[in-house]
C-alpha cells in the first residue's frame, strides 16, 4: 500500500502537459473527452474499467484523476478504493446531481455535474490542478509539533505518534491551514477560500464537512469524539492538541 506524500509544484505552468487520467466506460463519451482534453494541451491517459484505472493511476501518478465509470466497478466504488490505497492524487467525478454528496463521502474532491458543456468540466480541471498545485500553508520548512501531530513539509507529510497518515492533498491541506493558527476557529468559508481555493463559492458547504469528517476517521482515535479537528458549533473548526 502507498503513502502520500505531496510533492512540491510550480504554480508557472501548472496546467502545461498535465498529465490526466480518464476512467470511462462508454468508448464514445471516452473519445470525445480525449479529444477535448488533448486539444486543450493535456497529456491524457485512459481507461475503460477500474481495476485497469487503479493500476495506472499507481504506475504513472496523473496530476488528476476523471471518473465516469458504470457497474460493476462504478465510480464510486473506485474511489473508495483509490483512497483505501493511499493514492493521494485529486478526483473529479462526473456526477448527476443527487449524486454529488454521496460521490464526495466516497472520497472525491469534486464533481462536475452531468449534463454539462466542455466548458465546464476544463474550468473544473484547471480548479482541481490548481488547488493541487498550491503551495502548502506551512510556509516554513520546519517540522511543527502540535500534541500528537507533527506536520513535515519536507515530506508533505502528517504523523499522528510517530506513524505517517495516508492523506489526501485536501486532508493534507484542512489539517496545514488549521494548524497555520492552532487553536483558531476557521470558518467553512474560510476553508473554501484557503483550501479549496474557491472564490466567492456560492453552494452549500457540505463539502467541507464530508471532508472533515473524513479527515476525522483518519487522524482521531474516536471520530465520534474528535480531540484533534474539533468544532466549535455554528462557527466552524479549529486543531486541538489531541
Amino acid at each position: 500500500m502507498s503513502i502520500f506524500c505531496r510533492q512540491k509544484d510550480s504554480k508557472e505552468g501548472v496546467f502545461l502537459k498535465s498529465r490526466l487520467l480518464i476512467m470511462e466506460n462508454d468508448q464514445h463519451v471516452l473519445d470525445v473527452l480525449t479529444f477535448s482534453l488533448s486539444r486543450e494541451g493535456y497529456d491524457v491517459i485512459r481507461a475503460t474499467d477500474g481495476l485497469d484505472g487503479l493500476s495506472l493511476a499507481e504506475a504513472l501518478s496523473p496530476s488528476l484523476i476523471i471518473l465516469d465509470l458504470q457497474p460493476p466497478m462504478d465510480s464510486a466504488e473506485t474511489c473508495v478504493c483509490l483512497r483505501e490505497e493511499g493514492v493521494g492524487i485529486p478526483i473529479l467525478v462526473l456526477a448527476k446531481e443527487q449524486s454529488e454528496k454521496y460521490y464526495l463521502e466516497c472520497g472525491a474532491d469534486s464533481c462536475v455535474i452531468k449534463p454539462f458543456p466542455i466548458k465546464n468540466l476544463l474550468t473544473a480541471i484547471k480548479d482541481a490542478l490548481l488547488v493541487a498545485a498550491t503551495i502548502p500553508v506551512v510556509k516554513n520548512n520546519q517540522r511543527k509539533e502540535l500534541g500528537r501531530i507533527i506536520i513535515d513539509p519536507n515530506q508533505m507529510c502528517i504523523f499522528k505518534d510517530g506513524a505517517s497518515l495516508e492523506l489526501s492533498i485536501r486532508e493534507y491541506d484542512i489539517v496545514s491551514f488549521l494548524a497555520s493558527e492552532p487553536g483558531r476557529v476557521f470558518s467553512r468559508d474560510e476553508l473554501l477560500y484557503h483550501v479549496w481555493n474557491y472564490t466567492g463559492y456560492q453552494g452549500d458547504m457540505r463539502g467541507v464537512d464530508v471532508a472533515v469528517r473524513r479527515l476525522r476517521e483518519k487522524i482521531e482515535d474516536d471520530p465520534s469524539h474528535p480531540a484533534i479537528i474539533m468544532t466549535k458549533r455554528g462557527k466552524g473548526y479549529y486543531l486541538g492538541l489531541g
